[in-house]
Formats: C-alpha cells, structure tokens, sequence
C-alpha cells in the first residue's frame, strides 16, 4: 500500500478546479467496498516449547482487529491471545505427544495461513543478547537435563547478527548441535553453524545438511568450555555478502552432549506384533543401540522412543514385508526380496548403488516410492528399475513436489526385475539412509483444495476450488461436500465423475443467508466415492511441504 501523503500542490489546485459537479458526482456514486485485511502471522517466537509448559510468544505480522480467534491443531496445546496486542500464551499440556502443532489467527475478515509450532520434550530456553562474540557466548546447561540436551529458540534479528552459545562438555563425549529453521518453520534462512574449541577457534562447520538447515555431529578431544555458533544469509540471495538479520529469521538450535538417535532400522513397523529396531547416532550405549515395541493394531505411525533419547523418530505402519538392506548389494549381485516390501538401507559412500531383485507378474503395474529428504536425511535418491539382464525400463530423480522420486511400471512380461538406488551426486554416508516402498499400484483417489480458507460474506457467496487427484486408472465417482456448516451457510454437493469436465477439478460453491450470524471456524472438504472411507481435501501449508487437512471459513457480518 503507498504511503498515505498529501498531494502535490499542483494536484490540489487541479482538484479544486473540478468544481461543484464533480463533488457533486461523487457524493452520488456507490460507496467503494470495503478492503478487509486478513490477519498476518509471518512468523511464531519462540517457535516452540516443552510440553508441560506454558510459553509466551510473540507474533509476526498484523492483526488489525485483536485479540483475533486463535485455533491449534493439536487439542494438547491451548493457544490463547494477551491482552497486549501480537502476544500469545501457548500452555502445552503433560500428555501432549512431539510433533508439528499448527497455529493459526483469524478474525472478522479471514485467517492468516497456519503456522508450525514444535512441541518437544527437552529443556527450552530463549537467546539472549549479547551474545555475538566469543566473550559474551551465552551459557547452556546440560547437565541440568535427564538427556543431557537442550532447545534454544533463538532469532538472527538484525544485520551482522551472530549468536554464540556455550557448553560445558567432557573429552570423549559427542557434542551434537543440530538447527531447524528453513525445514520445519519455513523460515527463509540459509544457516551456518560452527563448533569452536575452548580457544576460539572453529572446530568444524556445517551448511547445509538437510535442505538449507546444518547439522554437526563432533568428538570431543578434550573437556571445556565449547561453543556453537550460529550465523546465515537469506534464503534468496541478495547482493550483500554480509551476515544477515531480521525479525522473521527464527530458529531452534538443538545441543546435546547425551544420546541422541539420528536414524533406526527398519524405518516401518508391523502393526500388532513384537518389532525389533537397531538403533543409530551418537553417545549411544549397547543397551540403547536396541529397542523392542509392539505398536497396536490400529497405530498408523509408532514413535520410537527409550525414554532417554534428545530426539525420538517417528515411523509409519505397514502390513508389508520389512526389509533391512545387507551388503553386498551391488548390481552385479542385487539381493532378493520379496514384492510387495518395505525395505530399509543406506549408501554408505559415494560409490555405494544398493540393488535388490524381486518377481513380478505380466500385467501387474510396479509403484515404487523412496523417502529420505522428507525424512531428514541427506540423501538426494535416485532410483532405475531394471530388467533381470540390468537393461534400464524407468528411472526417476526428483519428484515435483520433494527430491525423493517415485516411479511406476507397467510390467509387460512376468519374470525379475532390478531395483538400483544410488545418491544424486554420487554422496555417501552413514546418515545417507531411505525408505523404499515397492508395491502394486491399485486404483485411488485423493482432494487438494486450492486454498487454505473460504472468506463467505453474509448474504452473499463464495467459491473453493478442489483438485481431484485420480491415480492408476481411477474411474469411479467422488462426491465433494463441506463436512461440516454452521447455521444461515450452505453448499451443495458436487460430483466428480470420471472422463468428463468434472474429472479433475469440482468447484463448491459457499452462501451464506442474509441474517447469516458472523463466524470464524475450521472447515473441513471431504470427498467419497461409493461406500469407501471418506477422504479429506489437503492443502499445502505456506513455507512448508506439509499437507494440511484443517482448512478455515470466515462468514462476514453484513454490512
């Protein structure tokens, strides 16, 4: 929006040459609508919190009408507005679970797109300046926690901005400090990180890790005060080399000397049944190196989790064979597996390429899926299917939305097929591991709303356009409604129906009745087809590659 300044001079002396008519003109025209403006929420500080805890974070943005609805995804946090404007109080309950709890700000006029809030389980504190020189490094306790590891929500706020951290750590011990930024917050920064010795001076740095945000994992020769450094540059970059700052560049460094699990293996588990994980990453004992879970039958995803680790992972269900990759898997020697499967492996180094054969029958169509990025892992995959003689039928690199590809294959004689893993740029490493899933493709279906809420004026209406994804030869009707309405609101079902206008993309049309009371409520579009679950329509939530089910209606008041 321009700046709101007086016209020049000769601007206003045209403007009173106008005359009685043109006032006249105006003052009989419509009145112009009124422009309403959202609520804005760019960014969440802290970015997180223990759960147990009740946290009081500041808001990015504008909210022109406070205090605004505040909604949480998460029923175990209770976001609630201060009565200065921008605050929040956020109070996480015990039982709360760690994940990505989305908060969102909504008023009379719309809803800010939701934002991700971490809920952990390790001491949190927040950075404090000064603390850009080695002299000033702020002080963090870890022996003060059962993990021995701590968050420290921090933000690089102004140009030239460095953040210094210290820790008090023993000779032998690993200091992890691990920062998220760009990955799960979506903020735009490029963060460095370094470990520096007890004089000063840099021990090891890291970049870029996974995505734009670093990682570094380092043996400690001697015991001392170390530090961690935290720098970075904007996502885009600009013309200027110096470091940058700014309000919206938040993050959450991780630190621990204690053990921290990096990855588990196998990456799934069988529902309803005793698994067993060998356990990967740093300062772990042999007793923590194992673990043994039974996840209910009806668990989609199990947390792994011994109760000592900084850092649980999670994994997905599946009633699929479990496979853990063993070399010698080259492509000259693939190892058998059986299809469908979900197998588990790594490229330890930069000439690994990990094969493995299996049988499939004529007629059959191979879907094959790999995930590493989306996981935290480095691992830039590349995946080639083969047949028994390793001749190339399809290969894939990145998907459109990740780097972690996906590919699917008629199969047009029965007999073995090779599957190749290699990484992108020929990297390698421990921490280089993936899931791969190869199954059958069968028919399906999935809704992606174009966008995240319906802003629906009293007396008036709205539309919400929704993409109809059908997959493997999906042929059959969906029916797309609104879930759920409140009163004085309607919209009538549509029907997606294969082969026509409708096939891939259906509109809702929203109306609200004149009388039609004001509202701000999540909103919810879900599809069916035949007697099938009900489904619900996703939308990608801004900065982030997380789909997102929980979409909002804002009914306006009438003029």
């Amino acid at each position: 929006m321009p700046p709101l300044v007086s016209p020049p001079r000769a601007v206003r002396r045209r403007q009173a040459l106008l005359g009685v008519a043109a006032v006249a003109a105006a003052a009989s025209a419509a009145p112009a609508p009124r422009v309403a403006a959202a609520p804005e929420a760019s960014w969440l500080y802290p970015a997180g919190g223990q759960r147990g805890s009740t946290v009081e974070v500041e808001v990015g943005g504008a909210a022109p009408h406070w205090p605004p609805v505040v909604w949480c995804s998460d029923p175990d946090v209770e976001a609630t507005p201060r009565e200065t404007a921008g605050k929040l109080r956020i109070a996480v309950s015990d039982a709360a679970r760690p994940h990505v709890a989305w908060i969102r700000l909504a008023d009379r006029d719309g809803a800010a797109p939701p934002r991700p809030w971490i809920v952990g389980k390790l001491p949190e504190s927040v950075e404090a300046e000064p603390n850009d020189a080695v002299r000033e490094a702020q002080p963090v306790d870890l022996e003060a926690s059962p993990h021995r590891a701590c968050v420290v929500n921090g933000r690089l706020q102004a140009a030239g901005d460095v953040d210094v951290f210290r820790v008090i750590a023993q000779a032998g011990q690993t200091l992890v400090a691990d920062l998220d930024a760009q990955t799960e917050l979506g903020t735009p920064l490029d963060a460095v990180l370094q470990i520096l010795r007890p004089d000063g001076f840099v021990a090891a740095q890291n970049d870029d890790q996974l995505q734009l945000d670093p990682q570094l994992a380092y043996p400690l020769p001697q015991e001392g005060a170390w530090m961690v450094r935290v720098f970075g540059f904007p996502q885009q970059p600009g013309q200027s080399i110096q470091f940058a700052g700014d309000e919206r560049f938040v993050y959450r460094l991780t630190v621990a000397t204690g053990p921290v699990v990096q990855h588990a293996v196998p990456l799934a588990a069988r529902p309803g049944s005793l698994n067993r994980w060998r356990l990967f990453g740093w300062n772990l004992s042999p007793e923590l190196r194992q673990l043994e879970l039974a996840p209910p039958p009806d668990r989609g995803e199990l947390t792994l989790d011994a109760g000592q680790f900084g850092r649980s992972i999670e994994v997905p269900t599946t009633a699929e064979a479990l496979v853990a990759e063993v070399e010698p898997n080259a492509p000259a020697n693939p190892a058998e597996v059986p299809f469908p499967a979900v197998i588990t492996g790594c490229i330890d180094d930069a000439y690994d390429r990990d094969a493995f054969e299996f049988s499939a029958t004529e007629g059959e169509t191979a879907e094959i899926q790999i995930a590493s990025r989306q996981l935290g892992y480095p691992l830039d995959p590349l995946i080639e299917l083969q047949d028994a003689e390793g001749r190339r039928l399809a290969h894939a690199d990145d998907d459109a939305a990740a780097r972690d590809p996906r590919l699917t294959h008629p199969i047009a004689r029965t007999g073995k097929l090779r599957l190749v893993v290699a990484d992108r740029f020929q990297h390698g490493g421990p921490d280089h591991v993936y899931r791969l899933t190869l199954g059958r493709a069968a028919p399906q279906w999935g809704l992606s709303a174009e966008v995240h809420q319906v802003v629906l004026p009293a007396g008036g209406s709205a539309e919400a356009a929704v993409v109809v994804e059908r997959r493997h030869g999906f042929a059959e009707s969906v029916r797309v409604q609104a879930a759920s309405l409140p009163p004085g609101v309607a919209a009538e079902p549509v029907v997606s129906e294969a082969g026509g206008e409708t096939a891939g993309k259906v509109v809702l049309r929203f109306t609200a009745r004149a009388d039609a009371a004001a509202a701000s409520v999540p909103l919810r579009i879900v599809g069916q087809s035949g007697d099938g679950p009900a489904l619900p329509a996703t939308f990608v939530a801004p900065g982030s590659s997380r789909r997102l089910a929980d979409l909002w209606l804002t009914v306006a008041p009438a003029p």
